[in-house]
């Protein structure tokens, strides 16, 4: 059984492309919600695989939405679009095709509740209604003894490659196009380079499977078969056992500057855009025009926050966040709209802080007061900002929103004049080296 993971699918041609997207590419990107609360929903619905009953183009057999991205299951493979989205909309398309394939047949598998209805255009006699829904499709008759089967792992597009005791892997052959090229790099990872940036394929975890369900582990390798084409290597097989190869496609990125970068805390939105937060050392940690603070603020550490597109190839926004002392953010939560709140330490007493906030007062001295701040979705500004401490050490280690996006923290502290609110369960700093804190906020 092969496993790799793929996260977007787009119409089977390969192109890059800049600005609007083309009327076919069109089709395989995700519906704008209605409202936030609209996209964490979707982002809660399990994935499903639909098939083409006439709503879509005839070289679709199966489509599913995976994240923000869309999966087109043809014949023989599928494509999958990487899509950026900024001032301009730009992405790769990609092809991934069983060489040598005869013509396997698509059987969908374990059917899911509910039922999708489309009606597109004017015309009635391309409406469909009452369509369902699968978990996964089953390729049957890749190859001799070789089933493949498409489904959803994680959060990303996934293929299983079936192997009966007989099926030879190095008849596994895909051939790969809209990359300007492939490569294995050091750590024997194979690595697909796109227009929007690398995507990366682990060394493959590999077991043999025998009669019995007894399971032994083997090496398995990427091979290189042109520039267009890989396949599988392992050094032995034992006779009459299953082989499993499972790797995985994952996005991979150094963030950073030229003296010492720390990522402390990572959130996911609906569409797997990763925000990152932290501290760094670096004047010249990466930043972006027009985000709320550009400029290293002096001290030994200013904390961070970046959000990563989808793909991880580019920066939506980053920013500094901290004062001339040392800052550094612990933790981060995104609220329905994507914006992301960070909560840490600050020795900063110019810590920024935002007018109307419960603290905008530096209380610790040469102490660290903790820090809660709201950015806003673009990053561009602060929607609140506040110290939460007293006159010992304070700091933030973990954040919650609810469902209004209201923020509790917790931590630790050395201050026993801590903020606390009558009637709740301990008011009264305790001693030891640190009281706990649970601290909600409006």
């Amino acid at each position: 059984m092969l496993a790799v993971s793929i996260t977007a699918l787009g119409s089977g041609m390969l192109y890059c492309f800049m600005g609007l997207p083309s009327r076919s590419t069109s089709q395989a990107q995700p519906m704008p919600s209605a409202n936030a609360e609209g996209t964490a929903m979707l982002a809660r619905v399990p994935v499903a695989f639909v098939p083409n009953l006439g709503q879509w183009d005839q070289r679709v057999r199966y489509r599913a939405r995976v994240g923000g991205m869309t999966v087109f299951l043809e014949e023989k493979g599928w494509s999958f679009t990487v899509v950026e989205k900024g001032e301009s909309t730009r992405g790769a398309a990609v092809r991934m095709e069983f060489l040598g394939a005869g013509e396997p047949v698509l059987a969908a598998e374990e059917q899911l509740p509910g039922r999708h209805n489309y009606f597109l255009g004017n015309d009635p006699a391309k409406w469909c209604s009452d369509v369902p829904l699968y978990r996964s499709v089953r390729y049957r008759g890749v190859g001799s003894g070789i089933d493949v089967r498409a489904r959803e792992q994680g959060g990303h597009f996934e293929y299983d490659l079936l192997l009966d005791p007989r099926a030879d892997l190095s008849a596994v052959e895909i051939g790969v196009q809209g990359v300007a090229r492939m490569r294995i790099d050091q750590d024997g990872a194979l690595v697909l380079e796109t227009c929007v940036g690398p995507v990366k394929m682990p060394v493959p975890v590999s077991w043999e499977e025998g009669p019995d369900g007894e399971k032994r582990q083997v090496v398995c390798r990427y091979e290189l078969r042109g520039g267009d084409r890989f396949g599988f290597a392992v050094d032995e097989r034992r006779a009459g056992w299953a082989l499993v190869v499972d790797p995985g496609l994952v996005y991979s990125t150094f963030l950073g500057g030229a003296v010492w970068d720390y990522a402390v805390a990572l959130a996911l939105d609906a569409q797997s855009a990763a925000t990152v937060a932290g501290y760094t050392a670096s004047p010249n940690f990466p930043t972006t025009p027009g985000s709320f603070d550009t400029t290293f603020n002096g001290g030994s550490l200013d904390a961070f926050d970046t959000r990563l597109s989808p793909t991880v190839s580019s920066l939506v926004y980053s920013t500094f966040l901290g004062g001339t002392g040392t800052d550094s953010a612990h933790a981060l939560a995104l609220d329905a709209q994507g914006a992301a709140t960070v909560a840490g330490y600050s020795l900063s007493t110019d810590f920024p802080t935002t007018p109307g906030s419960f603290d905008t007062t530096h209380n610790g001295g040469g102490h660290f007061d903790a820090f809660v701040t709201r950015l806003s979705p673009t990053g561009a500004s602060l929607v609140y900002s506040t110290f939460l401490g007293g006159a010992g050490y304070d700091s933030a280690a973990a954040l919650a929103l609810d469902a209004q996006g209201a923020a509790t923290v917790a931590g630790y502290t050395l201050s026993t004049d801590f903020p606390t609110t009558v009637g709740s369960f301990d008011t009264t700093y305790n001693g030891g080296i640190n009281d706990a804190f649970v601290t909600r906020l409006s």
